[in-house]
């Protein structure tokens, strides 16, 4: 794999010009595919790996779309479909892989989906950001993260 160059000021455990692994980063997203391909190319990257946690850190509304598309219609888990991850906020979560095995059109038969398991989802450090919600009750649901950790379901 590619490495990280060395960086000055680090102590020696943490600036080891391997501790990155660059190999996928490909630069700037092309103008052709969209973000849904490139969420599905990370969940089955992330089901590929030999790691039982993954660690991810990335931008809010990366997350707020990977759950808008990977949690189930009916679940909205400290309303994680509608808010953001507060800045340096950490949230857990387990994906879960399976094939399409009753399908309505003989194309998607087989089809590989992903799901974020509602239950799984856990605020590790300072979660979701709070949103007021329009309505007479005043429950509100707590934050999750910026940097979730992804754990592999088989």
């Amino acid at each position: 794999p590619l490495t990280a160059p060395l960086l000055p000021d680090v102590p020696d455990d943490l600036a080891a010009a391997d501790r990155f692994d660059v190999a996928l980063n490909s630069g700037n997203k092309l103008l052709r595919g969209n973000g849904l391909q490139r969420m599905q190319a990370f969940a089955e990257w992330a089901f590929k790996r030999d790691e039982p946690v993954i660690i991810v850190a990335g931008h809010s509304l990366w997350f707020r779309s990977f759950f808008r598309e990977f949690l189930p219609v009916d679940a909205n888990p400290f309303l994680a479909r509608d808010v953001k991850i507060n800045n340096g906020g950490v949230v857990a979560l387990t994906i879960d892989r399976g094939t399409i095995a009753d399908a309505t059109t003989a194309d998607m038969l087989g089809t590989v989906q992903y799901r974020v398991d509602p239950t799984s989802i856990t605020e590790v450090y300072l979660g979701f950001e709070k949103k007021k919600i329009k309505s007479s009750s005043s429950s509100q649901q707590p934050a999750t993260t910026k940097t979730p950790h992804f754990k592999k379901a088989d």
